[in-house]
């Protein structure tokens, strides 16, 4: 997928915006469609596996966030993406620190 940076940028802008509103589902839509880390060192979301082993989730609590599927675009047989807003994990579980040791 190419896209331009100052596409990526409007989008970052829209996407925090809705952020600061607290509308995890429309912001989850837009970061989980187009590669909103690129140029930028933070990218909104996080895959099931990384949220499971880094916050240590219980895979029941899953279910209280917004999640947004996405084909794998790293191996076309490997089952879909499941992928979270990291924000809206944060701000559910309390959590400062990306590796809760």
């Amino acid at each position: 997928m190419r896209i331009k940076q100052s596409t990526i940028d409007r989008h970052r802008l829209e996407v925090d915006n809705l952020l600061s509103q607290k509308k995890w589902v429309e912001s989850l839509e837009i970061a989980g469609k187009y590669p909103l880390k690129t140029g930028h060192n933070y990218g909104y979301v996080i895959c099931k596996t990384r949220l499971l082993s880094e916050y240590r989730i219980q895979k029941e609590d899953l279910d209280t966030l917004s999640q947004y599927i996405k084909k794998n675009p790293h191996y076309s047989s490997a089952p879909n993406m499941v992928l979270f807003l990291e924000d809206e994990v944060k701000e559910r579980f309390k959590l400062r620190n990306k590796t809760m040791k």
